[in-house]
């Protein structure tokens, strides 16, 4: 019997309005149960202290019932609620971590992007200036071949005007031999001439003798 009691006590309190109903009342009737419990005196003294600290019938039975009620109805869509709120809370949540995690990761490529692209200007940079360096050196060389060529030529010009200046020393000097060349035939021509005439005076001087 006492484990049949204990059954039906187990199957009626695992219902959530009678076990919600039989909190509520002990939750109401809190002061009865510990001046029952606890009181000090005999028990028809504790009784008559009791029924100073009782509600009315009514009110002990009525309103346990209908927190119950609430509770076991109201208090799931309410917590429903609660989980929904709170879940939409988490999702909002993850959603800005996401929303955050997206706005670093496209920072973070902005910045490798521009990393990239700055190293990509500095090899560019590089480039040119071996690009300008191979190009100075290029024409350093062909500054210096043009300086040798240019002093080359310059000094070729200067052996032409020296060979010239042999040249037009020597024609000089030719034509002052020539003319003195002709001065010398003209004085042989007229020695000749002299002489012959100074032989025909010798000759018609000899005659008259």
């Amino acid at each position: 019997m006492v484990i049949s009691f204990k059954e039906s006590l187990t199957e009626r309190t695992s219902n959530p309005l009678v076990s919600s109903y039989i909190f509520f009342i002990l939750a109401m009737n809190w002061k009865i149960l510990v001046i029952l419990l606890f009181g000090e005196g005999d028990i028809s003294d504790r009784m008559r202290l009791i029924e100073t600290h009782s509600y009315h019938a009514a009110i002990t039975l009525i309103v346990p019932l209908v927190l119950s009620i609430l509770y076991v109805f109201l208090m799931p869509k309410i917590s429903l609620y609660i989980q929904i709120f709170q879940e939409k809370t988490l999702t909002e949540q993850k959603q800005r971590k996401i929303d955050n995690e997206l706005q670093l990761a496209t920072a973070r490529k902005k910045i490798i992007e521009e990393t990239v692209s700055a190293e990509q200007v500095r090899n560019r940079i590089k480039l040119d200036l071996k690009e300008r360096e191979a190009e100075i050196d290029e024409k350093i060389k062909n500054d210096e071949h043009q300086r040798k060529y240019d002093l080359l030529n310059h000094e070729h010009n200067i052996e032409i005007r020296r060979v010239e200046l042999e040249r037009d020393e020597y024609e000089s000097r030719n034509q002052n031999l020539i003319k003195e060349t002709k001065t010398l035939k003209s004085e042989i021509s007229r020695l000749i001439k002299d002489n012959n005439n100074l032989n025909l005076t010798i000759s018609k001087f000899n005659k008259q003798i």
